[in-house]
């Protein structure tokens, strides 16, 4: 560090020198180290402007990235929402229909087991579904008992 000090110093003393011979060489000195002093402030400012300017530019890269990752990621978690709503629909629309059908089954046997027509052979559907023997007992008031046995 010396060393470019000193040889700083020494090109400083050569240059005084040298502006030392023209009239009024001084003041040019004092003028031209004036001006290669705001050049270089100048510079340094640019810089950090510059400098500044990269990553003001990175910022706004970093959120509108941000942005477009918040944005994706409620999209995704929006159409999650939408396909479990549509399976917990087709699921209960799976038991309504099972329940339905299990209770059109059920009106059927009622209907084929209490129906007063002889249209259906109730003795032999009713061993063929339940593998029991249905026995009738008349009844004094002319209606028939079903018992299971």
């Amino acid at each position: 560090m010396k060393d470019k000090t000193q040889y700083a110093l020494l090109l400083f003393e050569i240059f005084q020198s040298f502006c030392s011979i023209i009239p009024f060489g001084h003041n040019i000195t004092i003028i031209i180290f004036t001006i290669i002093t705001i050049i270089i402030i100048s510079l340094v400012i640019i810089l950090i402007l510059i400098i500044f300017i990269i990553l003001v530019v990175i910022v706004i890269i970093l959120i509108f990235v941000l942005v477009i990752i918040i944005i994706i990621v409620i999209f995704i978690f929006i159409i999650i929402i939408i396909i479990i709503i549509i399976i917990i629909i087709i699921i209960i629309i799976f038991f309504i229909v099972v329940i339905f059908f299990i209770i059109i089954f059920f009106f059927i046997i009622l209907f084929i087991f209490c129906s007063n027509n002889f249209l259906f052979p109730r003795r032999l559907i009713f061993q063929k579904l339940f593998l029991a023997r249905l026995y009738t007992i008349p009844l004094s008031s002319g209606q028939n008992l079903m018992c299971v046995i």
